[in-house]
């Protein structure tokens, strides 16, 4: 992990992220997706990737590619599961959509426990 995290470090638009997000007001929650989630999962051995689309229409040339190269997908989202939808409309991947419709935001712990499970679940480790 810390292999990782130093890696990580090394990156200036890591550090330029931290630092930008640290300076402004932003919520908190935003932090510990962005960044606290890799880690936690990490930590536990397993090895996990994250994408952010910046934009939807059109959809990055490369998206459907990137897609297919893991086993599973799993698309949070604080709405009803519209851009998993859209993902699975579209280049026909098996996208598994965890959604969140409370008015309150994902908390680091809860995807940490979702992406575990689905982790787990890859592996052949019983819940």
């Amino acid at each position: 992990m810390l292999r990782g995290l130093r890696h990580s470090w090394s990156e200036p638009g890591t550090r330029l992220g931290l630092w930008t997000h640290l300076g402004t007001q932003f919520p908190a929650t935003v932090f510990g997706l962005l960044w606290g989630v890799p880690y936690l999962v990490a930590g536990q051995g397993l090895t996990i990737a994250q994408a952010h689309l910046r934009h939807l229409n059109p959809f990055p040339a490369n998206l459907e590619a990137v897609l297919r190269s893991y086993d599973r997908v799993v698309i949070p989202e604080m709405n009803l599961g519209q851009l998993a939808l859209l993902i699975r409309g579209r280049f026909l991947v098996d996208a598994v959509p965890y959604n969140k419709v409370a008015g309150l935001p994902f908390k680091a712990e809860e995807l940490q426990h979702v992406l575990t499970e689905h982790l787990n679940q890859l592996e052949g480790v019983p819940a």
